[in-house]
């Protein structure tokens, strides 16, 4: 049992880190990740628009009315929370391809994989992740806790991770300023 306890801690320290990690770079020089939500989002009547376009033709089994919703929710929440609208897209896109869960898995639950413990962690119950708005707003204070914590982390796995949400990010970013 204990040894189930300690694996879980770990898989979910581990996901933690891999989500995070895209937002802060290796070295000092600037990622593609720098900016504010105000910097992105010129025209906040039509991010949600262009969020759900960009997501749809980056990746056709999108579904149109979730991808509506979803990139409505992305764009008030970062706005909200001071945070880019195509980086969060691009998490949520990496961890559950803008597929709507209908029930928690092992790990993560919800758009943006939030695990039980930081759920619980952020005032919320584990099921409340398959709530949309809960999800993006737990996801985006999760990235805010522990952006700087793993700031000096360099495994692969994490490299491997953030190369992912960067081509997803840098992707959508090109479909949204055509």
């Amino acid at each position: 049992m204990r040894a189930k306890i300690l694996i879980t801690m770990i898989v979910a320290f581990l996901f933690l880190l891999v989500v995070w990690t895209p937002f802060c770079a290796y070295s000092q020089e600037a990622t593609p990740f720098a900016g504010t939500a105000e910097e992105i989002i010129v025209l906040p009547d039509t991010c949600a628009k262009d969020l759900a376009a960009a997501v749809q033709d980056y990746s056709k089994h999108v579904k149109q009315e979730y991808a509506k919703e979803l990139s409505e929710i992305v764009c008030a929440e970062s706005k909200a929370q001071d945070i880019d609208p195509i980086l969060v897209a691009s998490i949520i896109y990496s961890e559950t391809k803008w597929i709507r869960q209908t029930k928690c898995g092992k790990f993560g639950c919800g758009p943006m994989q939030i695990t039980g413990h930081n759920a619980k962690h952020l005032g919320y119950a584990r099921k409340d992740m398959l709530d949309l708005t809960k999800g993006v707003n737990a996801g985006i204070k999760m990235f805010h806790l522990h952006k700087e914590n793993v700031s000096s982390y360099n495994g692969s796995t994490i490299k491997g991770y953030t190369s992912k949400v960067r081509r997803i990010y840098e992707a959508l970013k090109l479909r949204i300023e055509k």
